[in-house]
């Protein structure tokens, strides 16, 4: 499969999921009703979409510090 192919496929899914939201909403009377639409980032993967807003992926030096930190703080912060 072609990059453009590969593309045009995530590009289709996020097409088919936007289109069932907005007739839902369309369906009801609701004017606040959660409409969507397509972005620069429709056809991207969702890893392309975390790095495209400056994430970037852990490297093995990050997972460890974060490991002993967790550890040291337990799951969620708390200090032991």
């Amino acid at each position: 499969m072609s990059d453009m192919e590969k593309r045009h496929e995530i590009w289709k899914k996020e097409d088919d999921y936007i289109r069932k939201v907005n007739e839902e909403a369309d369906a009801t009377d609701n004017v606040d009703a959660l409409r969507l639409r397509h972005s620069p980032l429709s056809d991207r993967t969702p890893e392309e979409r975390k790095n495209f807003f400056g994430r970037r992926p852990a490297s093995d030096d990050d997972k460890r510090k974060l490991s002993a930190e967790q550890t040291e703080t337990g799951e969620h912060g708390d200090r032991r």
